[in-house]
């Protein structure tokens, strides 16, 4: 059975974020990708992925400058940054799951019984 590509795909994100241009460049396909989907459904679902996206690079921002620091405290932020990272992650999941609408038919709701037959001769006598 297929896994339809999927390792494929793991692996190469596997070996372009083992480089500092390969991150570079996985970063600035998941911004187009995110602003790609914003524009295309401008929804309450798209602005609080972009929400949880732009959460998530504030991460790795901070991550970035924090590297500089002592092996020990770096560790220790690192956790933190993860263990936050994550929340945001699924606090974000949560509420897009929460408020996330369902989309309704064009027609609405199909008429009452008593109104197909209001309408029913209305049109009859209208002949």
């Amino acid at each position: 059975m297929s896994d339809g590509g999927a390792g494929a795909l793991v692996e190469m994100v596997s070996l372009l974020a083992r480089s500092r241009a390969g991150r570079v460049l996985l970063l600035v396909g998941a911004v187009y990708l995110t602003v790609q989907y914003v524009v295309s459904q401008l929804s309450r679902a798209a602005l609080v992925g972009l929400g949880v996206l732009l959460a998530g690079l504030l991460a790795l921002v901070i991550a970035f400058f924090l590297q500089r620091r002592k092996r020990r405290e770096r560790a220790s932020m690192r956790q933190w940054l993860a263990f936050a990272g994550l929340a945001l992650i699924a606090g974000g999941a949560v509420l897009f799951l929460a408020f996330r609408r369902r989309k309704t038919s064009a027609l609405g709701a199909p008429p009452s019984a008593e109104e197909v037959e209001r309408l029913a001769m209305q049109q009859g006598m209208g002949r």
